[in-house]
């Protein structure tokens, strides 16, 4: 399992080498989606997407099981399936060609 820590300027991934590389690189992607999110969307751009798919609040709140059932995980989930095709965990579903569409439209990727 990789792992996050957000600072103002930097973010730091730890890496779990008993985990296979297909999972490392969802788990890479995943990550480095949550870093695009928080360097270039704004609180509009951040409410556009879970009105896309359907979801309440963005942030995740500490203690929960994951990030999968808010706005910043369902994105860093869908950025990961944009990037390398892995399947969305996330409560958003699978990706439309919209979603897509938004994610290119809206991410330097």
């Amino acid at each position: 399992m990789s792992e996050a820590q957000y600072a103002t300027s930097t973010i730091v991934i730890w890496y779990d080498t008993n985990r296979s590389d297909t999972t490392w690189a969802g788990a890479f992607a995943h990550e480095l989606g949550h870093a695009v999110s928080y360097v270039h969307f704004s609180n509009d751009q951040m409410n556009d997407w879970n009105a896309k798919r359907g979801i309440a609040s963005w942030r995740w709140v500490p203690g929960t099981p994951n990030d999968f059932s808010v706005g910043e995980g369902d994105f860093a989930e869908a950025f990961m399936s944009y990037l390398i095709g892995h399947q969305v965990r996330s409560v958003g579903g699978p990706l439309s060609a919209a979603d897509r569409a938004w994610i290119a439209a809206n991410t330097p990727f």
